[in-house]
């Protein structure tokens, strides 16, 4: 069965991943102890927006939820390195965005959610 992808899913997972590596590349102008001190402290960043989707020829109204966080991945599974040491010698640190997406189409409920995985190295490694 041939897989199918909805347009501006595909288009917004690109866009998050522009935007997550605009915004890795801005880590620049801070110092590396300074963006450890706020990206290894074990919490993570959220926020929450009001959102208006598009869905069957209407604008619904819902809510966004953006969490940023910070863990081991393992690039040869592409998953998170729980173990880090049994699963991978090196785990590659990423910055990872949780966009979780909820709106009411006046039937029932939507819930999405895409993950983006940057690594935090953007010069060896410049794609999410």
């Amino acid at each position: 069965m041939p897989i199918q992808f909805n347009i501006s899913a595909v288009t917004l997972i690109f866009l998050l991943s522009l935007f997550q590596l605009s915004n890795a590349l801005e880590f620049k102008s801070v110092s590396d102890q300074e963006f450890k001190n706020y990206w290894y402290n074990q919490g993570a960043e959220i926020t929450h927006y009001k959102l208006s989707q598009a869905r069957y020829g209407e604008l619904r109204e819902g809510s966004a939820i953006l969490i940023f966080v910070t863990e081991p991945f393992n690039p040869k599974l592409q998953v998170k390195a729980d173990d880090a040491k049994a699963t991978n010698p090196s785990p590659l640190p990423i910055l990872k965005l949780n966009l979780l997406r909820e709106f009411n189409t006046g039937i029932y409920r939507y819930n999405t959610m895409v993950s983006i995985f940057s690594p935090i190295d953007v010069n060896k490694y410049p794609y999410p």
